[in-house]
C-alpha cells in the first residue's frame, strides 16, 4: 500500500521507515513516544521480576 509522505508528498510503501526521496521519518512522534514507554514498562518489569527473586525467593533457599 501506498502513502503521501508528509514532507514531500511523494508515494513511498506503507511499510517503510524513511522516506527514500527525502529522508523523512514515517513514524510519527506519538508512535516513538509510546514504543519508548513500552520500553520503559518492559525493563522495568524485568528489574522488579529479578528483585523480587533476589529479595524474595533466593534468602529463602
Amino acid at each position: 500500500m501506498l502513502i503521501k509522505c508528509r514532507e514531500c508528498t511523494n508515494d513511498i510503501s506503507s511499510k517503510a521507515k524513511t522516506c527514500p526521496h527525502c529522508g523523512a521519518s514515517t513514524e510519527s512522534a506519538i508512535s516513538k513516544f509510546l514504543g519508548g514507554v513500552f520500553d520503559l514498562f518492559v525493563w522495568l518489569s524485568f528489574g522488579l521480576l529479578f528483585l523480587f527473586i533476589l529479595l524474595w525467593i533466593v534468602p529463602q533457599l
